[in-house]
């Protein structure tokens, strides 16, 4: 459900996650045959990844340390040396565009800007109560990307294969090569976990993806862990007879995941939101392409596919709203956005009244929309001595 909420909602992670995943792929790939193609795509996926996402940047940094790594053994040194110096030369050639044009390495979070700031925080002793606020920090940190990593990452059904994957004795063991691989990827992206959450406070289900995806191999591989021990359960009870098929019982257990995720992953995405999808199909269907629209939500704007006026500030009212025929045929406004301030509804309803749009008004959101008024006509006497007058 994770990765399919994810996805549907059309985020960077999915494009993100393929191509770090693609990388990771490479990357275990060259180590074992030892191919300076391979780990340079592993680094050239990372790069790619790192384009849409920062986080991607890891495997291209992964690929480096272990190439580092191996320059210091002296069976590898000739073959991972050269080619350390050439990725870093590829990895700056795709980089190094990307954050001049941005000022930064990244711009989802300035954490540049935090060492510096800790370090110019740190250039006195440290206390004990500096020292204390930080351990605790650390555990709230640690707390934190433990629960959610086990309440999103793992959707908590997910815990049981993993735990037969790590500790049952039959268990498969990954070689060196996957090992490392795996190990520096982890080790990376929990280091980010922590980093990010010193800078902004908190971790989402969005951050834990690549721990999730990096372990779904151990959890396909507890699945059919635990299909061959509760075959041999069955066995020694004499409840199951026949040739021993240890995968058909896998096979039942996934079916039986697949069931405890259905209520999760049956349900409605983003059912809240459909009073924005009518509302703005509404004012698409009852404007002109070039009639504006003034609106307090972003998403209002964009469904109704209409150039218009986004106003998000609280006091006052936009400029335009002050004349006697303001340019708007409609406003929109959101209930749960950041409500207008009394000089700004007393103007509209002194110009605007309120439509009655079937899914939109009275809904959870609180939507209403205002149609302009229409500049009474002139009396036909008066109208008469006018052009006579004239």
């Amino acid at each position: 459900p994770l990765f399919r909420d994810n996805a549907s909602d059309v985020l960077s992670d999915t494009p993100h996650l393929a191509l770090y995943l693609a990388g990771t792929l490479a990357l275990l790939a060259g180590i074992r045959k030892k191919s300076a193609f391979l780990l340079s795509a592993a680094a050239a996926a990372g790069c790619a990844a790192y384009l849409i996402r920062p986080e991607g940047l890891s495997v291209a940094v992964a690929v480096c340390l272990i190439l580092g790594y191996m320059s210091l053994r002296r069976e590898t040194r000739r073959f991972a040396l050269p080619l350390l110096a050439g990725i870093l030369v590829l990895a700056a050639a795709l980089v190094t565009p990307y954050a001049l044009s941005k000022g930064t390495l990244t711009s989802k979070k300035d954490f540049i800007r935090f060492f510096s700031e800790l370090g110019g925080k740190s250039e006195g002793k440290l206390s004990g109560e500096v020292v204390l606020y930080w351990i605790g920090i650390f555990f709230q940190a640690l707390w934190d990307i433990v629960k959610v990593t086990v309440k999103d990452g793992f959707r908590w059904l997910l815990l049981i294969p993993l735990f037969f994957a790590l500790t049952a004795p039959q268990r498969p063991r990954p070689d060196s090569a996957a090992r490392l691989v795996l190990g520096t990827l982890v080790a990376l992206h929990v280091f980010l976990l922590f980093l990010l959450f010193f800078i902004a406070g908190y971790t989402c289900h969005r951050h834990v993806m690549v721990l999730s995806a990096l372990s779904m191999p151990w959890v396909g591989s507890g699945i059919l862990l635990c299909g061959a021990w509760a075959e041999r359960k069955l066995r020694a009870r004499n409840l199951l007879k026949g040739k021993p098929a240890p995968e058909a019982a896998g096979f039942i257990l996934l079916g039986l995941l697949v069931v405890g995720f259905l209520p999760r992953t049956m349900r409605p995405l983003r059912l809240k939101r459909l009073p924005l999808l009518v509302a703005g199909t509404w004012l698409r269907e009852h404007t002109d392409p070039s009639d504006p629209v003034l609106t307090n939500s972003r998403h209002i704007l964009f469904y109704s596919n209409r150039k218009g006026t986004l106003w998000e500030n609280p006091e006052g009212l936009p400029p335009r709203l002050k004349l006697e025929s303001p340019p708007w045929p409609y406003i929109a406004l959101d209930g749960r956005e950041s409500p207008p301030g009394k000089e700004f509804l007393a103007e509209t309803e002194r110009k605007y009244g309120k439509k009655n749009v079937p899914g939109v008004s009275g809904g959870p959101r609180r939507i209403v929309i205002y149609e302009r008024k229409r500049p009474p006509r002139s009396a036909p006497g008066r109208r008469k001595n006018r052009e006579a007058e004239n």
